[in-house]
């Protein structure tokens, strides 16, 4: 298994597994995955850094942390395996995204420590 997963690291880029599993777990109506790494001198790697906003009905009924904790175990193996080091997240339902009108999340400036 360990082997299977390290070749479907080696295939796809961080930012493209984020996509495809965001994409199946929660059908959004809106998905933005903004790989920020830059702004982080590359310090943990090319692929380490992303900006998260999802708007899907999914979240319907949960609290903030929630939403966030499941995510989070979502992307467990890119995490672990694939270098992922920090998540910035809006994750809203439509109805909070449309209050919102539409804006899209804004990563707070970097402390300089990751």
């Amino acid at each position: 298994m360990r082997a299977l997963l390290l070749r479907h690291f080696r295939f796809h880029s961080v930012e493209t597994r984020i996509n495809q599993k965001l994409t199946e777990a929660y059908k959004p109506v809106f998905l933005s995955v903004i790989n920020e790494s830059r702004l982080h001198g590359f310090r943990k790697g090319k692929e380490s850094h992303f900006n998260l906003t999802v708007v899907s009905n999914e979240f319907e009924g949960q609290r903030a942390v929630n939403r966030q904790r499941a995510i989070n175990k979502l992307l467990k193996e890119e995490f672990s395996e694939g270098g992922l080091h920090a998540l910035s997240m809006s994750l809203r339902t439509e109805k909070e995204h449309d209050e919102l009108e539409g804006s899209t999340h804004k990563t707070p400036p970097c402390s300089g420590k990751s």
